[in-house]
């Protein structure tokens, strides 16, 4: 490849990465600027639904974590992390910001924090003192995005440079092992010990691991369709986002690596954000379309049994302990994790 060749590659992630920014803080324009507890009662106007506790104001909460059940920490985009007290479920309020480039995805492991920053690379902070965490591990990469634990081992999710495989054997201080280049990493899971990943523009790709640190590709879908998003993997299916040509719900057969293929598609809404699960339950952030949950009892089969509607535009939602929290972009609200029985 020549040097020409080089810096055209390089100015076209630059290009992309400047947008990505742009279309992300013009969305973030919705947040009030403020991070001030809500008013209990406001909420229960706003937050539409059955099993609303409490929530709290956000500049722009993309994702959220909890710690011990009684700190919350909220991926807040370029308010960085916002830390609240959640004690009290119902009265939650901010205690601590920790300033960052694009705080977009936060995680818990081994008592620590790490935080997936977009352009300012992954970060790591020790929850020693959960209202006040220390940072521990820095490193800049082309975009943090998403990240997966296995076997002591971080899987970091860096877009447009594929994955950055980490040894964590002390968590506060991974230590790089090596690259794995792919088209652009959206999400990455894992299902027993196959890497699964959410490639934005390739597609569905899957890696094997003949030992911890070499791991070998399996599939690789190659629909080069784009806005591939969030995957969950359940019980010998991934079940992903799309949002290209029509926004979707796909199941992904990948239980036998021979013979991966389509099994169900669900179309239940105009836009899906984000992906997660608690146990048989899919939950999916559906921007202005809410929270939606699916029971995965009876998979490739997926039946919606309950709606939250969250009032704006809901990026994230993950249970953790009795609680579901959804990261709505200018609010985080926590509901009764009873709603999830549908699903059992």
């Amino acid at each position: 490849m020549t040097a020409t060749s080089i810096q055209i590659i390089r100015g076209g992630k630059a290009f992309l990465t400047f947008l990505l920014m742009l279309i992300i803080c013009i969305s973030c324009g919705r947040g009030s600027g403020e991070s001030t507890p809500f008013s209990p009662d406001v909420v229960r106007q706003t937050a539409n639904g059955s099993g609303f506790i409490g929530g709290v104001s956000t500049v722009c909460s993309e994702d959220v974590v909890v710690y011990e059940d009684d700190w919350l920490y909220v991926a807040s985009g370029p308010a960085g992390i916002e830390i609240f007290d959640v004690s009290d479920k119902s009265n939650p309020f901010l205690v601590n910001t920790i300033s960052s480039s694009y705080a977009h995805r936060v995680y818990i492991y081994e008592d620590h924090l790490f935080l997936c920053d977009g352009p300012g690379g992954v970060r790591v902070y020790s929850l020693a003192n959960p209202s006040s965490p220390t940072l521990t591990f820095s490193e800049d990469t082309e975009w943090a995005s998403s990240a997966a634990f296995h076997n002591n081992m971080l899987f970091l999710g860096d877009y447009f440079a594929g994955y950055r495989m980490y040894d964590i054997t002390d968590p506060g201080h991974p230590s790089w092992i090596k690259n794995i280049e792919v088209s652009r990493v959206r999400d990455l899971t894992f299902y027993e010990e196959t890497l699964v990943v959410s490639d934005a523009a390739f597609g569905l790709a899957t890696y094997f691991f003949f030992s911890d640190t070499d791991p070998a590709c399996t599939y690789c879908d190659g629909t080069e369709a784009a806005n591939w998003e969030d995957i969950v993997a359940h019980d010998g299916f991934a079940i992903v986002a799309r949002n290209d040509e029509a926004t979707r719900l796909q199941v992904i057969y990948i239980d036998d690596l021979l013979r991966i293929g389509l099994a169900v598609e669900r179309y239940p809404a105009r836009f899906i954000d984000g992906l997660t699960k608690h146990e048989d339950v899919l939950i999916a952030a559906c921007g202005e379309d809410g929270v939606l949950l699916f029971d995965m009892t009876n998979l490739p089969f997926i039946e919606q049994f309950e709606r939250i509607d969250t009032d704006g535009y809901s990026r994230r939602a993950k249970v953790f302990g009795n609680y579901l929290y959804t990261a709505d972009m200018d609010s985080v609200f926590i509901y009764d994790a009873a709603l999830l029985g549908g699903g059992s």
